[in-house]
């Protein structure tokens, strides 16, 4: 199994606009990603801008797969300018 995590800060304003697009994305993964096991946002409590991505994928081959579909792509495009830094990706490994 694989944990992936992203965290995403949106830029002054843009969270609402970046929140809808990471949700969207949750809905596409869970309808077309049956090796996507997780897939969960999570908002910041005390900073509406910051969002968190936990993700758990059966393989590393099923995250490759996420990688290329239709939807990440689209949303890498247009959440590119709603952000104030790079999205921090994090692969880890379940130890206990």
């Amino acid at each position: 199994m694989l944990i992936i995590t992203a965290t995403w800060h949106a830029k002054l304003g843009m969270d609402a606009e970046l929140k809808e697009h990471l949700t969207t994305m949750v809905h596409a993964v869970q309808d077309h990603e049956p090796d996507c096991l997780e897939y969960t946002l999570h908002q910041g409590a005390h900073d509406p801008a910051l969002f968190f991505l936990y993700e758990q994928y059966r393989t590393q081959a099923a995250f490759e797969l996420h990688k290329n579909t239709d939807h990440f792509k689209h949303l890498i495009e247009v959440t590119r300018d709603l952000i104030d830094v790079p999205v921090t990706v994090q692969s880890l490994q379940i130890i206990a």
